[in-house]
């Protein structure tokens, strides 16, 4: 009876195992590639998976709230942007989501500061 009882224990532990596995796509979402600098803080961009959207996230790590603008380039493809300019207040996040329709593409984000002091801080393709 006990030997009974752990094989049905095992044989749904299993199941459960297969379950999870199968419900992971394949296209799930991808390694964040980060950069940071000490005028504006820190941007993240991550494959989100097989439908082509690509997370962008800023972390204001200033002191000052800052005006800033995402661009994301895709090699081959093109440039797009966000919704416009946005402030982030001192300590702030914001994320935002481009849908481009590629979930292969090479991409690298930039973060630009709109106020004109400083530069865009770009991370890594992520490819």
């Amino acid at each position: 009876m006990i030997t009974r009882i752990i094989r049905v224990v095992l044989a749904g532990l299993l199941l459960g195992a297969l379950s999870i596995a199968a419900a992971t796509p394949a296209g799930a979402a991808g390694t964040a590639k980060c950069a940071s600098t000490s005028n504006l803080g820190r941007i993240c961009v991550t494959p989100q998976g097989s439908n082509g959207h690509y997370n962008a996230e800023y972390w204001n790590q200033t002191q000052n709230s800052r005006y800033v603008d995402f661009n994301l380039l895709a090699r081959g493809i093109g440039r797009f942007g966000d919704s416009g300019a946005f402030t982030v207040v001192a300590g702030g996040y914001r994320s935002y989501v481009f849908a481009i329709g590629r979930p292969d593409a090479c991409v690298r984000l930039e973060l630009y500061d709109m106020t004109g002091v400083y530069g865009p801080v770009i991370t890594a393709y992520t490819c």
